[in-house]
């Protein structure tokens, strides 16, 4: 590996409960197979293997990855219901008395409205929000490097994938071969 290269990266995510620590995922392999997912385009039969090895290896950490935020996001759920429950059976039933008390009655944009002014609620929806989208970002990583890993085994299998010089020196022929028209006649025959 290169001495410019950082030898780890950490990515933070918060937990699904806000008095744990954050889950700490090693990235370093991820990041190396983002760094050459453009030798798709050019591998060989040669350099298959080891790119395939590599992207089903950040495959396997993204997937693990996604399994470990999926947790987090259950606890999350959970802890947010809890918090809209406290809300709906404390202070929306206050707040209800206290508007019939003037004349208005209690409805659910009101209800949503004092879910959406609680700090707790608000503090376990952005813990949420944010798992979810670590989640899609995990998800679709995981995609790219099973896609390339896909792409390398079909090198592999077709040694014919290679490209091959032009040999006939024009551009689109490569040597000459009877070219039949869309009735399957030779043109160059007359």
């Amino acid at each position: 590996m290169n001495e410019l290269q950082p030898t780890s990266r950490i990515l933070r995510v918060p937990r699904g409960q806000p008095d744990q620590a954050a889950l700490e995922l090693e990235m370093i392999v991820i990041d190396e197979a983002n760094r050459r997912l453009d030798e798709v385009r050019y591998v060989n039969p040669a350099t298959s293997k080891e790119l395939e090895g590599l992207f089903n290896e950040a495959a396997n950490h993204a997937g693990k990855y996604m399994a470990w935020v999926e947790y987090e996001i259950l606890k999350a759920k959970k802890l947010h219901e809890k918090n809209r429950s406290r809300v709906i059976l404390g202070k929306a039933i206050e707040k209800a008395k206290e508007l019939k008390d003037i004349g208005v009655k209690m409805n659910e944009d009101m209800r949503d409205a004092l879910i959406a002014e609680d700090p707790d609620c608000e503090s376990s929806l952005d813990i949420l929000n944010s798992l979810t989208a670590v989640h899609k970002l995990l998800e679709s990583t995981f995609w790219s490097f099973v896609r390339s890993t896909t792409a390398c085994q079909n090198t592999a299998a077709n040694k014919n994938s290679t490209p091959t010089p032009n040999l006939g020196g024009v551009v689109g022929r490569t040597f000459e071969t009877p070219q039949a028209n869309f009735m399957g006649k030779d043109e160059r025959k007359g």
